[in-house]
């Protein structure tokens, strides 16, 4: 749940065109569909190929004087937000796993 709830809803949607306030309201209603989804990626040790879709935009950096001009804009890419969802999970577990068997550098 914190890997849903800790995400910002203001970002666009990707490709499955489903905002992270989406899949805040199906969490009310059917939280067991994330978790099975979720946990059927960690088990298999596979993401999905849809989680994995994005789509790449480009946008002008504000204040440029000549848009002509290489670095006058910046490209963004929108992954799906349930597949952020199933990364910050993963991300998270192997975190833990790290700290708990000492891996983590002090440094």
């Amino acid at each position: 749940m914190r890997a849903l709830y800790s995400q910002s809803i203001k970002p666009a949607r990707g490709p499955d065109n489903l905002s992270f306030d989406a899949f805040q309201i199906l969490w009310k209603y059917d939280k067991e569909m994330i978790v099975r989804l979720t946990n059927a990626a960690i088990r298999t040790g596979r993401h999905p190929a849809v989680l994995k879709w994005a789509s790449g935009e480009v946008i002008w950096k504000p204040g440029k004087d000549d848009y002509t001009k290489l670095q006058a804009d910046r490209s963004i890419s929108q992954l799906s937000c349930m597949g952020k969802v199933v990364e910050e999970v993963v991300a998270e577990l192997l975190s833990d796993e790290a700290e708990r068997s000492g891996r983590l550098s002090a440094k």
